[in-house]
């Protein structure tokens, strides 16, 4: 592994990795993935996509065709990455918002993602930012992250 960076950029990416980068690019940066995920969002034909998984860094990117299967979005759910230089895996969701209003990214948004399987399940989400922490149990379990668009196209 070359990824030397484990800093969360919001809407850039991660370190010296890049929304926007090709899957080779990615590749020579984080080396082979663990496991490639492929599947499609509905039966358009340009509708496929992949994730690729990185189990030991605990980190998960995608790639769209839509998008010229360049990188649309990260996802890690070790400690080791930061926001703003704060380890938020694993803090409670009442200290991940106390840090998150310190980092000025924008408006938080609650989403209740529960279900009958993950009855304690929740999403909060930063739409300006392009940010979504997963939380599972009332800990936080997951960041993801993609690129801020600028309008919907």
């Amino acid at each position: 592994m070359k990824i030397t960076s484990f800093e969360i950029k919001p809407g850039v990416g991660l370190g010296s990795i890049s929304f926007g980068m090709t899957r080779e690019n990615f590749k020579k940066i984080a080396g082979e993935p663990d496991e490639i995920e492929k599947y499609s969002f509905s039966d358009k034909s340009d509708d496929k996509a992949e994730t690729w998984h990185y189990d030991e860094l605990e980190m998960s990117v995608s790639f769209e065709e839509i998008n010229n299967w360049l990188l649309t979005s990260i996802a890690v759910s070790s400690p080791d990455f930061k926001l703003h230089g704060k380890n938020l895996i694993g803090l409670s969701k009442t200290n991940v918002e106390k840090e998150i209003a310190k980092m000025k990214l924008g408006k938080l948004e609650i989403i209740d993602i529960s279900s009958e399987e993950s009855p304690e399940s929740e999403l909060l989400s930063i739409e300006e930012s392009s940010l979504n922490f997963w939380f599972e149990n009332g800990m936080l379990s997951e960041i993801q992250w993609g690129p801020v668009m600028e309008d919907e196209e």
